[in-house]
């Protein structure tokens, strides 16, 4: 799914679990649980066939939710190893490990 919207490629998926979190409607289709998820691929599929500008806008909806999603997670990540390492910039942290057990 990420990979798909990093490389401006609409979505299509079930809308359950943690999906709709990361999938709209104006970066892919949720399908529903209970309904028939080939058919409603192909008929989101088709529509997009219909309208290359809908797809083109989904297309860079999906490519800039992903950017958004990887610069929060990459933040998040970023302030977790701070408070493990102590360090400002926790892709330092390990050199200066290395170096301290070398004294």
């Amino acid at each position: 799914m990420h990979e798909a919207m990093g490389n401006c490629c609409p979505v299509i998926a079930y809308g359950r679990g943690c999906i709709p979190e990361v999938v709209s409607e104006d970066c892919g289709r949720l399908v529903e649980p209970g309904q028939a998820f080939v058919r409603e691929a192909l008929a989101q599929i088709s529509a997009w066939l219909d309208n290359p500008a809908a797809f083109e806008a989904a297309s860079k909806t999906a490519a800039a939710r992903f950017a958004q999603t990887y610069a929060e997670s990459q933040a998040r990540w970023q302030a977790i190893m701070s408070e493990l390492t102590g360090e400002r910039n926790p892709r330092y942290a390990n050199k200066m490990q290395d170096s301290s057990s070398e004294l």
